[in-house]
């Protein structure tokens, strides 16, 4: 009787109380869910099985298409039942809730940060994740995501000096399996478990305590080394050069890189998704609480004036500023046309200038060089997971989906800002109090969006 009225005591913490939150709206938007026709889930993947042995199906996809043999392994059963997909893609989004506050680990006030944490990954737009159908979008990436996190647990309990209780630790290989088999999400855990084992080994050397971390590693590289070297992307690739960007050729790997930073960065200004913004304006808040110097305040004004400009006043810059707003949309490579116009380099400079001004910020809100290292690796990572879909000719057909890595890193430098500055927010209570209403609006906002985005099918 004891045990129960402990385990129901801790049940009812406050600091639960996002995740109920969180658990109903996730339970609203599964209930909405339907998948039309025409998605990928049923024209191709629930069919398969029909024709084929799920080996015969995987060794076809390997050899002419995909190297996600584990995800698509699963995604041929999903699509096959509708009530299963929203089953396990529910506990799904509440795994990558947990996990994630898991990471964070204990802090001044729990129920805060969780409150903080479950809004933010709420306020990101759920449509983005429908482009190919809800099944197949899921699996191919939330999935991915929430097993990659929970999987990535295990370094946060390796920094605290916790110990890995073995049944977590074997949960931990399967999930970090099926997150690796995702091109984006192999990439980032594999910077992630790299960074952080040589933190571990030359900054902290914390003994041999970072060899737990090891069989990850290399987990995370030989997937790696299997998605470079299987035949199925290669062929993937020409016909998607062939379907959508016959140029694609031409580019050499500089042209790629910078064609998927400009169109990264230029989807963080224009797209409308509020977590950027949400980032840059608390990111200006501390730097005009820590300086009162005029080119570092000025600094952390250009990335919010612009994400404001052309995220809600497009019309109105186009209408001033007709030949940027056109570069902008157009998001053209400097080529051999155009590079000896000044103003076709005026996007990618822009761009540059936005990002050295968030680097700037950081450094000042930072308290140590630890911390701003600890925010440029993890935005740095965050940011490569998209500016690499310039390595593929796919980077506009893929749709927003792809960013989706992204805004996780934004998600957590956002927390990670809020709680280590606390208290020094709490000194201005009116701007505390502003930043708070203003979330809740914004949450109140997209959480009326998600609803349309999942019940407009």
């Amino acid at each position: 009787m004891e045990r129960v009225k402990e385990c129901a005591r801790r049940l009812t913490d406050r600091k639960y109380l996002p995740f109920y939150f969180f658990a109903v709206i996730q339970l609203i938007y599964h209930c909405m869910m339907r998948e039309v026709p025409g998605s990928d889930a049923m024209w191709f993947f629930r069919n398969q099985l029909d024709t084929y042995s799920l080996k015969d199906y995987l060794t076809i996809r390997y050899d002419t298409w995909s190297s996600r043999i584990i995800i698509e392994a699963v995604l041929v059963y999903v699509s096959r039942n509708m009530l299963a997909w929203k089953i396990i893609d529910w506990f799904m989004w509440m795994l990558f809730a947990v996990s994630l506050s898991e990471i964070f680990g204990k802090t001044e006030n729990p129920a805060k940060t969780n409150w903080v944490l479950v809004s933010l990954i709420l306020i990101y737009p759920l449509n983005d994740l429908w482009s190919a159908g809800w099944i197949a979008t899921t699996t191919n990436y939330i999935w991915p995501l929430a097993l990659g996190t929970f999987a990535m647990t295990g370094i946060a309990k390796v920094f605290r000096g916790e110990k890995i209780k073995w049944w977590a630790y074997v949960c931990y290989i399967p999930a970090a399996l099926y997150a690796t088999n995702a091109e984006q999400m192999c990439a980032v855990m594999l910077g992630i478990y790299t960074l952080c084992i040589l933190y571990l080994l030359f900054i902290k050397k914390q003994g041999k305590r970072w060899m737990v971390l090891v069989p990850f590693l290399f987990i995370c590289g030989a997937e790696f080394v299997f998605i470079m070297t299987c035949p199925g992307n290669g062929a993937r690739k020409d016909k998607e050069i062939a379907d959508y960007l016959q140029n694609y050729v031409m580019y050499n790997p500089l042209d790629k890189a910078n064609l998927g930073l400009m169109d990264t960065v230029k989807h963080l200004l224009v797209s409308g998704n509020l977590l950027f913004l949400m980032f840059v304006v608390l990111m200006a808040v501390l730097v005009f609480q820590r300086t009162r110097g005029f080119l570092e305040r000025l600094a952390s004004m250009v990335p919010v004036a612009w994400t404001v400009v052309l995220t809600f006043f497009p019309d109105t810059f186009e209408r001033h500023f007709p030949k940027l707003s056109s570069l902008i949309e157009n998001n053209e490579l400097i080529n051999g046309y155009n590079y000896v116009w000044g103003y076709s380099y005026l996007p990618l400079v822009l761009y540059c200038l936005i990002l050295l001004c968030v680097l700037v910020c950081l450094a000042l809100i930072a308290k140590s060089w630890e911390e701003f290292f600890g925010y440029f690796f993890l935005l740095g990572i965050g940011l490569a997971s998209r500016v690499v879909m310039g390595f593929s000719p796919t980077l506009f057909v893929s749709g927003e989906r792809t960013f989706l890595y992204l805004y996780v890193t934004i998600i957590v430098a956002i927390v990670v800002m809020w709680e280590k500055n606390r208290e020094e927010l709490k000194q201005h209570p009116k701007m505390m109090q502003t930043l708070e209403l203003g979330g809740a609006c914004i949450l109140i906002f997209e959480l009326l969006g998600g609803l349309m985005s999942a019940s407009a099918i």
